[in-house]
């Protein structure tokens, strides 16, 4: 019997990458939807607003490989209709809808309790203001998050984006240490990249790898996950 499917893969032009796929094992993919707060709320000193999450009954959330929107299963939860071939136990996925940022997100098939964090249409505009960068939308960001299960001082805690030949990319903007650090990259050029959370003496609290697109937010979270409470 022949079955056929597809599953994603960063390619990039003028860069080589050997892909591994295991065809013996499919994952599935089950994430809540909610809203990031606006940018001025982001900047907010109290963390009930800085950090407060707002459900999404339903929007378009596609599988990277595919073409067709995650199938709703309940008010502010989608899944997928069936499961996939992932490369490395990693589903990644795109938010597409007007009144939100264009999203790739990435989700560790071998995790539960999914929630997918939306960005407010304009957000990397505004936050792009207030960091008195300049913009490039025809290029990438990357919003980065790190959050641990202790408090630590985040002061001392630092963003890193290492593309795939080890060079670190980007200045990170900071704007939040608590009680997750947040930061944004701004003008990040297509690839893969890794973004290490390290210490200000080096040592490493976390690492994980992602993928930017042209005209393209990227959303990654570090450390504990966004935990869901009805």
């Amino acid at each position: 019997e022949t079955i056929l499917a597809s599953a994603p893969a960063g390619l990039f032009a003028g860069r080589h990458r050997e892909v591994d796929f295991d065809l013996s094992v499919e994952d599935s993919l089950a994430t809540r939807l909610a809203m990031l707060p606006t940018a001025h709320e982001q900047l907010s000193a109290d963390p009930k607003v800085s950090h407060a999450l707002k459900s999404i009954d339903m929007m378009d959330l596609i599988p990277l490989g595919g073409d067709s929107p995650m199938m709703q299963i309940e008010s502010g939860m989608v899944a997928l209709p069936e499961p996939i071939v992932a490369l490395g136990h990693r589903i990644w996925t795109f938010a597409r809808a007007s009144e939100f940022e264009p999203v790739v997100y990435s989700y560790r098939a071998d995790s539960r309790d999914h929630v997918t964090p939306l960005l407010p249409r304009g957000f990397i505009d505004d936050m792009a203001i207030y960091a008195q960068a300049v913009h490039d939308p025809s290029l990438g960001s990357v919003l980065a998050e790190y959050s641990a299960r202790d408090r630590l001082d985040n002061a001392s805690i630092t963003f890193r984006l290492v593309d795939a030949y080890g060079q670190t990319v980007g200045e990170p903007w900071y704007y939040s240490d608590f009680p997750a650090m947040r930061a944004i990259f701004f003008n990040v050029p297509a690839g893969a990249y890794s973004l290490l959370v390290e210490t200000a003496d080096g040592y490493w609290l976390g690492a994980d790898t992602l993928l930017v697109y042209s005209e393209t937010n990227s959303y990654i979270r570090i450390g504990s996950g966004i935990k869901y409470r009805p």
